[in-house]
């Protein structure tokens, strides 16, 4: 058996990471896997919000480590059921920056699962959250760029010739039934 992977995108302060959480603590077969944390690994970069802020042209190299580092975990462990936790966009501060989609197609995902919300409920996350730095954005511009990242994650799908699935962040039993179809649970 092969294991799958899912990719699960949405902007930051949507829920990914507490929805992956959840959905792995359920379903301990499954493997989580955020994008960050192998940049962090593969760039030897200690501070995770020098990646975010990076130049476009940095960011964008940084996606040939981030696919490299993947590649390898995928080698290593062919049969692990993993679920990719990243983002289709990233607000270095300056700019929007999208995730190339050759990156998603050398990732190649079997589904990607987009996360959204109401931009108010972004924003409160985002200031409720103290832990990490993000940029100050107002609630429509917290709109506008949900828009821009789910409008990759269908182009990503689309490229993939894969499905791409939305869920509002706060419905685990709809994300979980997403990502139970297509797992193949060991």
């Amino acid at each position: 058996m092969s294991g799958r992977v899912i990719a699960v995108l949405g902007i930051s302060g949507v829920g990914k990471t507490t929805m992956v959480s959840a959905f792995t603590q359920r379903h301990p077969w499954a493997h989580s896997v955020r994008a960050s944390a192998l940049l962090k690994e593969a760039s030897a970069v200690s501070d995770t919000e020098a990646l975010r802020t990076a130049s476009a042209s940095d960011i964008h190299a940084n996606q040939d480590r981030l696919t490299s580092a993947f590649s390898e975990l995928r080698r290593r462990h062919p049969n692990r059921h993993i679920i990719f936790d990243g983002h289709s966009l990233i607000d270095n501060d300056d700019r929007l920056v999208i995730v190339p989609t050759t990156t998603f197609v050398q990732l190649a995902p079997d589904m990607i699962v987009f996360l959204e919300d109401d931009e108010n409920a972004i924003l409160a996350r985002r200031l409720a959250d103290v832990g990490r730095v993000r940029p100050h954005r107002s609630a429509d511009e917290i709109a506008v760029h949900q828009n821009a990242a789910k409008e990759a994650a269908f182009e990503y799908a689309s490229a993939l010739s894969i499905s791409c699935a939305t869920v509002h962040s706060e419905d685990f039993q709809a994300f979980e039934e997403s990502l139970l179809a297509n797992f193949q649970q060991p």
